[in-house]
C-alpha cells in the first residue's frame, strides 16, 4: 500500500501519525486529516485553474501582439519600398 506521501506527494511533508484505537485508528483524527487532504487538493486544483485561465488570456494576447508586430513589419517593409522606388524613378 503506498503512503501518504507517495499518494500526495504535492503537499504531504510527513505522513499523519493516528493514534490506534480498539479497531483501527482514531476515526476523528482520521476525518480531520481526510478534510484537511480535501481542502488542500480544492484548493490547489482552484489555483490550477485560474492558472490555467491566466495562460490562456497570456496565449491570445501573445497572438494580437504577433498579428500587430506582423502588420507594423509590412507597413513599414511597404514605406521603405516606396522610398526607394521613389529614389530610383526620380
Amino acid at each position: 500500500m503506498p503512503s501518504v506521501s507517495e499518494s500526495f506527494p504535492f503537499g504531504a511533508s510527513m505522513e499523519p501519525a493516528f493514534e490506534s484505537a480498539l479497531r483501527g485508528y482514531e476515526r476523528r483524527q482520521v476525518d480531520r486529516y481526510v478534510q484537511q487532504v480535501e481542502a488542500e487538493v480544492a484548493a490547489l486544483l482552484g489555483e490550477r485553474n485560474d492558472l490555467a485561465t491566466q495562460v490562456s488570456l497570456l496565449g491570445q494576447q501573445i497572438q494580437q501582439l504577433q498579428q500587430e508586430l506582423a502588420g507594423e513589419i509590412r507597413r513599414i517593409g511597404s514605406a521603405r519600398f516606396l522610398r526607394v522606388r521613389t529614389r530610383v524613378l526620380t
